[in-house]
């Protein structure tokens, strides 16, 4: 009778926590997990299925911008600061409505290539003169209409003057 070969694995290494591990251990192990994620990611991206992530503090602080510390020290402002003191729902729908909108621009800017911010800072330009003259425009009508009250008021006085 012929004697029948087997093939033998290699054994695994027993599994041990993660506490006991070295620091080269530790390193080497969220290496190959974080190699292992990516690899599955690649492969369900190109079957266009898209994997949630594991825990779900990763998915809620990847919906805040990375860097909360900016936008933090914008909202720090008055019009921020007494957020939650008695508001009515208008109020507090509006305050949100600002945050929200405060944040999708930041957003879109820093989305934006430069040469796109430098053509909305054109257009910001431009909108900021033809404002500028509007409000001159006015000031100067103030002024006609001040002054023309003001004869107003010395004509009427005059004709107070002679009814008397």
């Amino acid at each position: 009778m012929s004697k029948i070969s087997k093939n033998w694995r290699g054994r695994r290494e027993v599994y041990r926590p993660y506490y006991q591990l070295t620091e080269g251990e530790r390193h080497r192990r969220e290496e190959k997990e974080r190699m292992r994620v990516v690899k599955l990611r690649e492969r369900m991206r190109a079957k266009g299925r898209i994997i949630a992530p594991y825990n779900t503090t990763q998915f809620i602080m990847a919906d805040h911008p990375e860097d909360t510390l900016e936008l933090s020290s914008i909202f720090k402002t008055e019009k921020y600061h007494d957020f939650y003191s008695s508001q009515t729902d208008e109020d507090f729908m509006n305050m949100e409505f600002k945050k929200d909108y405060d944040i999708q621009q930041m957003n879109r800017l820093e989305q934006m290539s430069k040469e796109m911010l430098l053509n909305e800072y054109v257009l910001m330009e431009k909108k900021n003169e033809t404002l500028e003259s509007k409000l001159e425009d006015v000031k100067v009508l103030e002024e006609v209409n001040k002054k023309r009250g003001d004869d107003l008021h010395t004509g009427k006085a005059l004709f107070e003057e002679d009814l008397s």
